[in-house]
């Protein structure tokens, strides 16, 4: 416990008994046995303070089982018999930040400053919440409050902390004298007879090591301000008092003069820099850079074959020198080097070096020639089951690395296409294994025709029954993304004949939905009702909420309605209760029975408050209804700091790979419209159209036409309402058909309001 908890517990327990003497001031013979009876009755007051000491105490032994949404509750229900305990409100703090409830955990930090102004830890986490949100001013601010608290002069660790913080904060918004006073701060500290005492994790030549280090980031950033002469002051006095480190400096100093435009003079001081084989290549870059601006080209080549002769070890050197090779145009030897280098530890950056080079030699080499060396290299490394031989394991690491390189560039990964549909059209032979490495790759990269080509070679030849999940799913999700229903269901159907029972459950999910999608809905609820039988105990509900959903859009809502209800009596399970409600959620939605659909939602929130779909999608209810609009602001807010949250620690099919959630962006901007601020609403939907599937996503186009033409854009309006037309006609679902009509409604008012007609 801290020491200010231990305080404020003490300070409770005295306030509690108000009006009673101690137990000490009575004689011990005098009616021992007699119960206590306070001298004076206590006040209202005095109960509720302690009812919230009792409260704060279980709460915290609920903390400490690691009961946090117990705790947070409890702490919760203490706060209004002793508002004025900040200990209370610190507590809740750490647990909302833990719960995801960002909003509610700034609140809290606000209000323990409001009541102790002192609390250093906690200005430090409202700082740290402010930087979260894009606030650095403001978190500057609570950072010095923080190290203006007297009670932070006894922890020269945090004062370490915080001047660092500082630094880094006044330096992302180009506050640069804030930022080198906090620096300078830092290395008072680390200078101070103090630190060696009270920072032990620290040896002598660490904390000089780390002034060091300390002066060398504070000229730059007077080089980044362009304070040169304060740069220059800067390394005369590191350099006076660490001159042992004087060589680490001298990159700064040439960095200095290379920004006052004295570029022969930071050469001349970068070349005595480098003989201590400092690591990386940065300084060599910097070197390469300043004989260029000096017309002196051809001595870069010789410079760097000299500096990596005599620092053979650098392999980031190595792949500067060998970048330039390639730039000046020595294939040969840039290949040669590229080579050696993936035989002695093959990476993702030489693999990446050395498809370029024989990209860039098309006549020679090629992507063609990328293929083969990839196809044989993949041979090498894969076991072969008929001899029980096993894969070579460096072919293995050269494999791994190869396809990071491809996966990380792009333009790589396109090129490597054509030559793979090239050696599938001339019945060359290429491991299974990739082939589809090529249908991965055509996906990452939108290139969906390729994809499917390449994905239905490997259900067509696969011979490895262990390869089948992967296959049909990569085929399966293209196949959406196409929006080839008909061709969804037809390899459903082949997975559910020639595949393991193991894999079925992929078939029996997807059928039924691409059914549904072509009006075939008497074969959709087939599919759905075998699904359900096939199913075992762990996906049983699962399934059967695939059947309320295919009922639901087949029109039997009250069939579907009747089985949803009797769910809830067989499954009490709070995920298995929400997931249930989701499904009658989607229910009444679709047949905008709005107050039905309002209700589940509610009752989920009242189970778990940090729903995060259940918060976005009661938002957006209420926006796209103009109702609550205050409240449904603050949810969708809410669910976004959620989703960041949990995309921290794992990612999900809700989630995207960037931590943005598209459609709860989407919600964002469209609360914020309905409240009358077009233009912060359009931030937060261009935001929506640009993170993954976002763009896919007709809502969100259609809510930017909405916006562009209230912003009087009718250009971008325009835009927008055609994407949003497209992806609703390749959108079977049977609300599309009426977005569809009125968004050709609202084109063809914008086209009268352009033409004048």
């Amino acid at each position: 416990m801290r020491q200010s908890f231990r305080f404020w517990l003490v300070f409770l327990i005295l306030a509690a008994a108000t009006g009673t003497r101690a137990l000490a001031e009575t004689p011990a013979d005098q009616d021992a046995q007699k119960p206590f009876v306070p001298l004076h009755p206590l006040t209202q007051q005095d109960l509720a303070r302690r009812k919230a000491l009792a409260l704060y105490g279980l709460g915290m032994l609920r903390l400490r089982q690691d009961r946090l949404v117990e705790a947070t509750h409890i702490l919760e229900e203490a706060v209004p018999f002793n508002p004025e305990a900040a200990a209370i409100q610190r507590a809740l703090i750490p647990l909302y930040l833990a719960l995801g409830r960002n909003d509610d955990a700034l609140t809290a930090c606000k209000k323990t400053l409001a009541l102790d102004p002192g609390d250093f830890e906690s200005w430090a986490l409202y700082a740290r919440q402010l930087k979260g949100r894009g606030q650095p001013k403001e978190a500057i601010k609570a950072l010095e409050q923080a190290l203006a608290s007297p009670g932070l002069a006894e922890h020269l660790d945090l004062q370490l902390q915080f001047q660092y913080d500082r630094g880094a904060l006044g330096e992302e918004i180009k506050d640069y004298d804030r930022c080198l006073a906090a620096l300078a701060g830092v290395v008072r500290i680390l200078e101070s007879p103090e630190a060696e005492l009270e920072l032990e994790a620290l040896s002598d030549q660490q904390l000089k090591q780390q002034v060091a280090a300390t002066y060398e980031r504070m000229v730059k950033i007077g080089i980044q301000a362009k304070q040169y002469e304060r740069a220059l002051r800067l390394f005369s006095e590191g350099n006076r008092k660490y001159p042992i480190l004087a060589r680490r400096l001298d990159y700064n100093l040439a960095q200095v003069y290379a920004a006052q435009g004295q570029p022969d003079r930071a050469f001349a001081t970068l070349k005595e820099y480098v003989k201590s084989q400092p690591p990386g290549a940065e300084a060599y870059e910097l070197g390469c850079a300043l004989l260029k601006q000096t017309h002196r080209e051809t001595e870069i080549l010789p410079w760097l074959k000299a500096s990596s002769d005599r620092d053979s070890k650098n392999n980031a050197l190595r792949m500067l020198l060998t970048r330039r090779c390639a730039a000046e145009g020595h294939w040969l030897e840039a290949e040669k080097a590229y080579t050696a280098m993936a035989e002695e530890s093959p990476t993702p950056e030489t693999y990446r070096g050395l498809f370029a080079v024989w990209n860039s030699r098309p006549a020679e080499r090629g992507m063609d020639y990328v293929l083969g060396r990839l196809n044989e290299v993949i041979a090498r490394s894969v076991a072969k089951k008929s001899g029980h031989q096993a894969g070579d394991p460096q072919s293995a690491a050269k494999a791994r690395a190869m396809i990071m390189a491809l996966r990380q560039d792009t333009g790589l990964a396109r090129a490597l296409l054509p030559a793979g549909q090239q050696a599938l059209a001339q019945k060359r032979a290429l491991e299974p294994q990739t082939v589809l490495l090529l249908a991965i790759l055509a996906q990452h990269t939108q290139q969906l025709p390729q994809a499917e080509l390449f994905y239905r070679r490997c259900v067509a030849h696969n011979d490895d029954p262990e390869r089948e999940p992967i296959v049909y799913n990569g085929l399966l999700r293209v196949l959406w993304q196409e929006h080839k229903y008909d061709a969804v269901i037809d390899v459903c159907r082949q997975g559910l004949n020639k595949t393991q029972a193991a894999n079925h459950p992929l078939f029996l999910q997807q059928l039924p939905r691409a059914l549904v999608l072509v009006g075939r809905m008497d074969e959709a609820l087939a599919a759905a009702d075998k699904a359900v039988q096939a199913a075992d105990d762990k996906n049983r509900l699962f399934f059967r909420l695939l059947r309320l959903h295919v009922l639901g859009r087949a029109g039997r809502v009250a069939q579907a309605e009747g089985e949803g209800q009797k769910l809830l009596t067989e499954y009490t399970q709070a995920s298995e209760a929400r997931d249930i409600r989701l499904r009658l959620y989607e229910l009444y939605s679709e047949r905008n029975d709005w107050p039905r659909a309002e209700d589940q939602l509610q009752i989920i929130l009242k189970a778990d408050p940090n729903d995060a779909l259940a918060n976005n999608d009661l938002g957006y209810i209420w926006a796209d209804q103009g109702r609550n609009l205050e409240e449904a602001e603050r949810l969708v807010r809410k669910a976004i700091d959620l989703a960041r949250e949990q995309s921290r620690v794992a990612l999900s099919a809700e989630q995207e790979e960037d931590g943005e959630n598209a459609a709860y962006l989407d919600s964002l901007g469209w609360v914020l419209f309905r409240r009358g601020k077009p233009k912060e609403a359009i931030v937060w939907l261009e935001k929506a159209a640009a993170v993954t599937r976002g763009d896919e996503d007709p809502t969100i186009w259609d809510h930017l036409g909405e916006v562009y033409c209230q912003l009087q854009d009718a250009a971008k309006a325009g835009t927008a309402w055609q994407k949003a037309l497209v992806l609703y006609e390749s959108d079977k679902r049977r609300q599309s058909d009426v977005r569809r009509q009125e968004i050709e409604r609202k084109l063809k008012l914008l086209e009268k309001q352009h033409t004048g007609k």
